[in-house]
């Protein structure tokens, strides 16, 4: 699991390091992803529900970190 987060986190931080321009405005962007183990004896909406925390949890840390970014 620990090598998907690391994947994912290089992938946001080539994201965040490239400029876009839209009708003449420069701006950054980036993504926010929440990762859970399943375990055999997790429902499918236990699951759900908390990879979206863990999401939740990422968006605000990145938004804490990153200026410039538009959500």
């Amino acid at each position: 699991m620990q090598d998907s987060i690391n994947s994912l986190n290089t992938m946001r931080e080539n994201v965040i390091s490239k400029k876009l321009k839209a009708h003449d405005k420069m701006f950054r962007s980036s993504f926010s992803f929440g990762i859970y183990k399943f375990q055999k004896n997790n429902a499918l909406t236990e699951v759900i529900e908390q990879a979206d925390k863990e999401m939740y949890h990422d968006k605000i840390e990145i938004k804490k970190r990153v200026t410039g970014i538009v959500f």
